[in-house]
């Protein structure tokens, strides 16, 4: 108070740096006593609006062998579907194997906006992994254009870490749920005879239609591909597995470039006595 008087009581009219200091500044907009920082994570409607125009929903046609008694009778065509996101401005997207395993031929929906047809560049059994390809030529109609989303580092993840998925299930386009990490290091099987290691365990709701999409941590970025749940009765228990980023990143760039995936193996195997 007196150093406030005899302040203005000398005032010559002049702003001085020390009187300047003593006054509060909320230019930022951002309420007294908050702080803010570049790395500040977005809310899950800023990710949705940012992440889920390059999230997309694959329809594979797969014919299936039918038999009787044993006796081939001929084949019929059965559809599968699944999710997937968008890499690169080459139309590269990442799904699951699974999702796309045996497939005759894969469209790719931009929700109610645009299908187009897609190929396979290359499967990962080992990872569950799979990349295919859309023209990016054929999005001309696309509103806002072709979007694209990037990777984080899966190995940053700590259990209770916030994550959110986005992803069709039972064909439900683009739906968002919200969790978090419950687990890390987790291990379930491939479409082969091996297992996926360092797995992500998550809650967030996942179901069938959910395979091939993102994971996404607070940032926007893909820290998983959502693959399997664990389930009693087939849908969402709270018990969600994904493959790392780390991986599907590595497998994804391999599967760009050569079409395959190359693995060292010492062809042994463990067992107890």
């Amino acid at each position: 108070g007196g150093y406030y008087a005899a302040d203005n009581w000398f005032d010559d009219g002049t702003t001085t740096s020390s009187s300047n200091s003593l006054q509060p500044s909320n230019s930022s907009g951002v309420r007294s006593g908050a702080s803010v920082s570049d790395d500040d994570a977005a809310t899950p409607r800023d990710i949705y609006a940012k992440v889920a125009p390059a999230v997309v929903h694959i329809t594979a046609r797969i014919e299936q062998q039918q038999s009787f008694f044993g006796i081939p009778q001929g084949t019929e065509e059965a559809t599968g579907t699944g999710s997937g996101f968008i890499i690169d401005d080459k139309g590269h997207i990442v799904t699951n194997a699974h999702v796309v395993e045996d497939a005759k031929s894969l469209t790719v929906s931009f929700g109610d906006e645009l299908t187009v047809d897609a190929t396979v560049i290359g499967i990962d059994k080992s990872s569950d992994i799979a990349v295919i390809k859309i023209d990016p030529d054929k999005l001309d109609d696309l509103e806002g254009g072709m979007t694209t989303v990037s990777f984080g580092d899966s190995k940053a993840l700590q259990v209770g870490d916030p994550v959110l998925a986005i992803g069709n299930p039972f064909s439900l386009d683009r739906t968002l749920t919200t969790g978090v990490v419950s687990a890390l290091q987790r291990d379930i099987p491939a479409l082969n005879d091996f297992s996926i290691s360092d797995v992500i365990q998550t809650d967030a709701a996942v179901n069938p239609g959910n395979s091939g999409g993102p994971l996404l941590n607070m940032r926007g970025e893909v820290v998983g591909v959502n693959s399997q749940v664990e389930s009693k009765g087939g849908g969402n228990d709270g018990i969600a597995f994904a493959v790392p980023s780390v991986t599907v990143e590595r497998i994804a760039n391999s599967l760009i470039k050569d079409g395959s995936v190359d693995y060292a193996w010492l062809g042994v195997e463990g067992g107890q006595l």
